[in-house]
């Protein structure tokens, strides 16, 4: 019998960076007065979430994402036992953990090949689901997105409506801080071989691994696993900004940042 080899080709750009926050509205005004300039989202389908975006030069962005109901360790199970989007039950424990950088997403445009590819790599991820937003003005901005079963992995995302809509770019992506872009992700964990041998399986390629650390690098940035050393160190962004402002790290909301 004929056997017949199976070759995707998917690529991946960073899409975006999810930062939990429990009020929109304080969070905007803080990320304002550290030098960003945000923009409202509106709400996603479902009603239980509601966003800002903090866009930047280099087509990346931070999204600024809050609940519209109380969000605790004691009400989430309640909360994902009722009529959720694939979404909702992703951020719904995340968000119980309290304000931070949470997650983040990849994006390609050929996304049910993505979803193929990993699980046929032996991942396990669902999808694709449909998402949407209404924004403030009323347009509607719609996408696809696929969930690993394994929560250390970034979700993915594909346009269905013009990225254009649910990305603002010109004015938007202009900080009075400098921020450019989104130069790395780095995320701590603590089976650090496991983890990275899964995000080859989901890339389908190879990272540049330096003892504790292994980086996959993208057009757009990189990100970076990092064996965790202690408990409550914080995953981090690292954020491209222009050579005139000046470079340190602070912390906003539960997620820190470094201005390099």
């Amino acid at each position: 019998m004929l056997s017949v080899a199976i070759v995707y080709l998917v690529t991946f750009s960073i899409d975006h960076a999810v930062i939990f926050v429990e009020d929109l509205n304080e969070a905007t005004a803080d990320f304002e007065r550290v030098g960003f300039q945000v923009t409202p989202g509106g709400t996603h389908a479902g009603g239980l979430t509601k966003n800002a975006l903090i866009a930047l030069a280099d087509g990346t962005y931070l999204e600024l994402l809050a609940f519209t109901v109380p969000v605790t360790p004691k009400n989430c199970a309640q909360l994902m036992g009722e009529q959720r989007t694939a979404m909702d039950r992703r951020f719904l424990p995340r968000g119980a953990d309290g304000e931070g950088f949470g997650d983040f997403a990849l994006g390609t445009i050929r996304l049910r090949d993505a979803i193929d590819s990993a699980n046929a790599s032996g991942l396990l991820v669902e999808g694709p689901f449909p998402g949407r937003r209404v924004r403030p003005d009323g347009t509607e901005v719609s996408w696809l997105l696929g969930f690993p079963r394994d929560p250390e992995l970034p979700f993915l995302i594909e346009d269905t409506t013009n990225r254009d809509l649910r990305v603002p770019g010109g004015k938007a992506t202009r900080h009075p801080n400098g921020v450019i872009g989104l130069s790395e992700i780095v995320v701590h964990v603590d089976d650090f071989d496991g983890a990275v041998d899964r995000y080859e399986r989901l890339l389908r390629s190879q990272a540049d691994k330096r003892r504790d650390t292994a980086v996959f690098r993208f057009d757009n940035g990189h990100i970076a696993l990092r064996r965790r050393r202690h408990a409550d160190v914080l995953n981090q962004l690292r954020l491209c900004a222009s050579s005139s402002q000046p470079t340190g790290e602070f912390e906003c909301h539960g997620v820190l940042i470094e201005m390099c």
